[in-house]
């Protein structure tokens, strides 16, 4: 597969960059949550006069549920990538993504999820519920709690892994900057208050750090000595279980 990847080292050199523009992005949300306050950025972000005949809120609401669409496409594509031989140069940044994306998405989330058991912005229970535009999205009983955002968790686990890799500097940028919008998108719906996806935000880069020098040492295994690659199918036999252990906490 004709795709230009970094090599170990210039990978890791993307991920202190990723670490560097994140954390500033971090603090500098930090810093306007503290002056602003959660509940009164999350206002800010979500209109209340705007109904879903409006292009903005048609184009914001395709842009999040494409986080769908990255998990469907992500459980169909692993089996690909592992089957045929011609898209094994893209094979690792593909287990990475898939991995990634369980352990941050699901099972990090979940349990976070359920541990602080944060009500939604538009919960009965929260003083701003009233305030919330839902643009007609019931969601009563199907809450699994605000913090972190499963959709920016979720995504930037799936996604960034891909920035890592790739050489392209452009693809890597546009990569970043769509996980990083999941954020606004979520507050501009009224699914979550800031704080929950500054949250999201830090459990996706950590986890694909986390992940990427996982897999950096099990190639290494695999370069030394030629052999291991059934260490490989022991991950994703381990993702899945992880998977459905999560899905307990939903």
């Amino acid at each position: 597969m004709d795709i230009q990847l970094n090599n170990s080292e210039e990978a890791k050199n993307r991920i202190k960059w990723i670490l560097i523009c994140h954390g500033i992005g971090w603090i500098l949300f930090s810093i306007v949550i503290l002056a602003i306050g959660d509940s009164e950025l999350l206002l800010i972000f979500n209109p209340d006069d705007m109904d879903t005949t409006n292009i903005i809120y048609i184009l914001i609401k395709l842009y999040s549920d494409l986080h769908y669409v990255l998990l469907i496409g992500i459980f169909v594509m692993v089996p690909v990538f592992l089957a045929v031989p011609k898209l094994e140069g893209y094979r690792r940044p593909m287990l990475e993504s898939f991995t990634s994306m369980i352990i941050g998405g699901f099972l990090v989330t979940q349990v976070m999820k359920a541990g602080i058991a944060r009500f939604r912005p538009f919960d009965e229970s929260s003083p701003i519920a009233d305030q919330i535009n839902l643009f007609g999205d019931i969601q009563e009983g199907r809450d699994a709690g605000s913090m972190p955002s499963g959709h920016v968790s979720t995504t930037g686990s799936l996604m960034l892994p891909h920035a890592i890799h790739l050489k392209n500097k452009v693809s890597a940028t546009i990569i970043s900057v769509y996980c990083v919008g999941m954020m606004f998108a979520r507050m501009f719906l009224g699914m979550h208050y800031a704080t929950d996806v500054l949250v999201g935000s830090i459990v996706y880069v950590v986890v694909a750090i986390v992940t990427f020098y996982l897999y950096e040492l099990l190639y290494q295994k695999i370069e030394m000595k030629n052999k291991y690659e059934w260490l490989i199918y022991v991950v994703i036999v381990v993702s899945i279980l992880t998977l459905i252990i999560a899905l307990q906490f939903l």
